[in-house]
């Protein structure tokens, strides 16, 4: 929210009902507009009254601090919980972006890139200004980095699809090698499809690991079942990275899921792992299903009594202690 840099003294109701995270609501009083808090938390704005209702909510991590808070310094009010305390509105600027301070923060990775791969050609194309005299180094990029041939025809669900000339021109394309090639098409002509077998082949070809990006969490969960639909790809390892936030939106899910793999893998990979590290899993297995009991089931969350709070909070905590060291065991 932004209005102005004045410090206000707000009075914060708890809404009834064990909730976790907990959750509080406040009125703000002579305010012309909304502030655009919409875009980030629950409000409710009376243009009559010039009062601006909001409700904010906590984290698990701090929940169980919040609600000490409330119960050493709080009172109740019309059987209400309420705690008083300050509110300060800042103007945020417009050009201030998550997205943006996150990449700054990853600045480092780029100087990792070691010099002749192609990912410092790509960066170097996109983001360095060539100097004057620079020559950029000429590759026979217009051929395939294999002379070996590839198929005509797919398995795809479980039709059979043949390549057509514009789709096996493409695909020698994306199979040239080149830092940088975009494929260009109407809709509905298997840009997808295509997409999946290029990057199936070069991970047959020992390309990869491969990287695959989208503007939509939609289009991810897509592609990644694509892949999985294509028969001459079925030993090829995928794993879809999602966000908790991604999660919690429910978007559309895929057998790929990282939580997935990773509630999976004491099943599937139990043989190959020691003792410490079937019981890590076993961690993270049990605190992730109790977390995704209530995550996406905020009626159920209303509904839980003081044993199940203390329970979900524990996975909560568990499951980040859990994750990095699951992850890395993935990967070996």
């Amino acid at each position: 929210m932004y209005d102005d840099t004045a410090v206000r003294w707000i009075t914060l109701a708890q809404p009834p009902g064990a909730r976790c995270p907990i959750r509080f609501d406040f009125t703000l009083d002579d305010m012309a507009q909304d502030s655009g808090a919409e875009q980030t938390t629950i409000v409710l704005h009376d243009l009559d009254t010039r009062q601006l209702s909001v409700r904010v909510t906590g984290f698990t991590w701090n929940h169980a601090a919040l609600t000490r808070l409330v119960s050493e310094h709080g009172r109740t009010v019309n059987d209400h919980r309420v705690i008083d305390g300050y509110v300060r509105l800042g103007k945020l600027a417009k050009s201030a972006n998550a997205a943006n301070e996150a990449v700054s923060r990853m600045l480092h990775i780029v100087e990792r890139v070691e010099q002749g791969t192609i990912g410092r050609r790509i960066l170097d194309a996109v983001y360095r200004k060539p100097a004057p005299a620079a020559v950029l180094p000429t590759t026979n990029a217009s051929q395939p980095t294999s002379p070996r041939p590839f198929p005509d025809t797919f398995r795809v669900n479980p039709q059979t699809m043949t390549l057509t000339t514009d789709q096996r021109a493409s695909l020698e394309l994306g199979l040239a090698n080149h830092p940088i090639a975009e494929i260009q098409a109407a809709v509905g002509t298997g840009k997808t499809v295509l997409g999946a077998i290029i990057a199936g082949l070069l991970v047959q070809r020992k390309q990869g690991p491969l990287i695959v990006t989208a503007t939509t969490n939609n289009a991810v969960a897509h592609f990644a079942n694509t892949m999985l639909s294509i028969e001459e790809f079925r030993n090829v390892r995928l794993l879809r990275y999602l966000s908790e936030a991604a999660f919690l939106d429910e978007s559309p899910s895929t057998p790929v899921n990282i939580h997935e793999i990773l509630k999976s893998l004491p099943n599937d990979f139990g043989e190959s792992l020691n003792e410490e590290q079937r019981e890590l899993r076993s961690r993270y297995r049990r605190g992730r299903l109790i977390y995704e009991q209530y995550a996406r089931n905020p009626d159920r969350a209303m509904q839980m009594l003081g044993s199940e709070i203390d329970e979900y909070i524990l996975a909560e905590q568990d499951v980040p202690e859990c994750v990095k060291k699951v992850v890395t065991i993935m990967f070996k």
